[in-house]
């Protein structure tokens, strides 16, 4: 009932009207609202639209914020990546990740050129993280 009486006030302030919400209610039907119904008071759609409306106000706003807490360990992942990329020892603690990258990189060119009916003929890293794949 609480809930419902907040969102009733915020209704009659978005309409104008600063009368009490119980009052408007039994002056309109002579009963409360909670002992008829909400259709009674005729607020059953616009309290509708009202939720939709502030639904739809709260997506775009928050957007951001509701990504930056899903994803909170992939951004401070990335930026510590970042950072590691520009450190002398980061290049050097990366550096097998650079390659099982390019080994991947180079496998899927393989992969490719079997399932168009190729042969991996070679399959190259190179020690400076660059790589290649011939196929047949």
């Amino acid at each position: 009932r609480r809930y419902h009486s907040e969102i009733m006030q915020n209704i009659n302030y978005r309409n104008g009207n600063d009368d009490d919400v119980n009052n408007t209610n039994n002056n309109r039907t002579g009963v409360g609202c909670e002992l008829v119904g909400p259709d009674a008071c005729g607020n059953d759609m616009r309290e509708e639209k009202l939720l939709e409306a502030q639904k739809r106000d709260d997506e775009g706003r928050n957007f951001v914020t509701r990504f930056i807490q899903r994803e909170k360990f992939l951004l401070i992942a990335s930026v510590v990546f970042i950072i590691l990329l520009n450190l002398e020892t980061g290049r050097f603690v990366l550096y097998p990740f650079e390659l099982f990258t390019t080994w991947v990189h180079e496998m899927s060119h393989g992969t490719a050129a079997m399932l168009m009916g190729g042969k991996i003929a070679d399959l190259v890293v190179n020690k400076n993280g660059s790589g290649y794949c011939s196929y047949s």
